[in-house]
């Protein structure tokens, strides 16, 4: 993830990060966020649809706020996990801050 990949202007295009983003069971979503630099106070994360370079549409709220849970699961709907398995190029991971509520590092799944 970068902040490089974030479409909004002021996203920090320094800041970096892990994401690990899983399909289980065919519903449930796992993530898991690490190595985050370059942001603090990061504040919640989605997964969302669009190409590279695009603002998109939020799919799934990974985790909601006030404050970011690095590892957690989700049930997802079934639009979602089909997404996930059939066109996952087209979704994307956001991780928002304090700073950067449009986004602080984004990176396609």
């Amino acid at each position: 993830m970068s902040g490089r990949a974030v479409p909004h202007p002021g996203a920090p295009r320094a800041a970096v990060g892990d994401a690990i983003i899983a399909l289980h069971r065919g519903d449930v979503v796992c993530f898991r966020f690490a190595h985050l630099h370059g942001f603090y106070q990061a504040t919640h994360a989605i997964l969302g649809a669009g190409a590279p370079g695009r603002a998109g549409v939020t799919r799934l709220v990974l985790t909601p706020g006030p404050r970011l849970h690095h590892q957690g699961c989700v049930l997802a709907s079934a639009t979602v996990a089909q997404a996930m398995t059939a066109h996952p190029a087209d979704l994307f991971v956001t991780i928002s801050s304090v700073n950067s509520p449009s986004g602080a590092v984004r990176g396609q799944l």
